[in-house]
């Protein structure tokens, strides 16, 4: 199955980031590679429902999760219906499949006391330099929401320090601004004079200890060692995300305001959070109330 057109569409159609457009193609190639060996199927135009249905029930007794499966099916269905749309296929094999049911799941954070723990503890890092660097890291997240992805594209030129702002560019190249605290410009601005000072010339904000832009990894690595002492099973970028929503929701921010700072485009994906705070809530309830029990 060919691919390249395809990729081009994601690019310059819906500006997807390199990111997004690698996990379409991957799922893509993983499908290829199901139906050529289990099928003899080489070509689009060959692919059956039942294919799909057979790749899918592949993906599960592999232990790949339903939610996860779906991703990966939304990846199919916008590679048939691109097909489908440049006239190389007439029939559409998606339009009758249906998807799994998948359950929804409370996004995982972590305690406010525990955060500010974590921000209080100081790194093992021992370069001054890429401890600071740390520092901002999970300053940034917490104070932000942002995504991974987001994070690796910050440049020194998007952060507006009069104003107290930092620009960020999400999904789509959308473009959205997001208060910074004074405590964080302050360590960002001796973050940038030290980079000034040992000559680091990428336009990417973080770098790593070579002074080269820091990659996927590298990030997740860093962040999963400053959350070890986290009580959480995950500790990731993403949970940090959901530990600045969910702390705004139960501080009373109003949800459409953690809305747009988080680059929803749907509210939808917003409401999840509502679900943290009534948790909370039961939780209060129960230990506080005589007939609780």
């Amino acid at each position: 199955m060919k691919t390249a057109d395809f990729e081009h569409y994601l690019t310059i159609e819906h500006n997807y980031s390199q990111h997004t457009i690698a996990a379409y193609l991957a799922d893509i190639t993983s499908f290829a590679d199901f139906v050529a060996v289990n099928f003899d199927v080489m070509e689009a135009d060959e692919v059956s429902v039942q294919m799909i249905r057979d790749w899918m029930m592949y993906l599960n007794e592999k232990g790949i999760t339903a939610r996860s499966i779906c991703r990966k099916i939304a990846s199919l269905r916008t590679y048939f219906h691109f097909l489908e749309a440049t006239e190389v296929l007439k029939h559409n094999p998606m339009l009758k499949l249906l998807l799994p049911k998948v359950v929804k799941r409370n996004p995982v954070y972590i305690q406010a006391g525990d955060m500010t723990h974590i921000l209080s503890h100081e790194t093992v890092e021992k370069d001054s330099f890429l401890a600071l660097r740390n520092d901002i890291i999970l300053e940034l997240f917490y104070a932000t929401g942002i995504r991974q992805a987001e994070m690796l594209g910050i440049k020194q030129q998007d952060i507006y320090f009069g104003n107290a702002f930092i620009k960020i560019f999400g999904k789509r190249r959308k473009e959205r601004i997001i208060p910074l605290h004074p405590h964080l410009l302050k360590r960002l601005e001796a973050y940038i004079k030290e980079r000034k000072e040992r000559g680091v010339t990428c336009e990417q904000l973080l770098v790593d200890k070579d002074l080269q832009p820091l990659t996927k990894n590298q990030l997740y690595y860093i962040v999963k060692q400053l959350l070890a002492m986290a009580n959480t099973e995950k500790k990731s970028p993403h949970v940090l995300r959901h530990t600045f929503a969910t702390h705004l929701l139960n501080e009373g921010s109003d949800i459409n305001s953690i809305k747009e700072l988080l680059g929803h485009s749907s509210l939808n994906a917003t409401q999840v959070y509502s679900h943290n705070s009534i948790e909370d809530l039961k939780k209060a309830y129960k230990q506080s109330h005589p007939r609780s029990e």
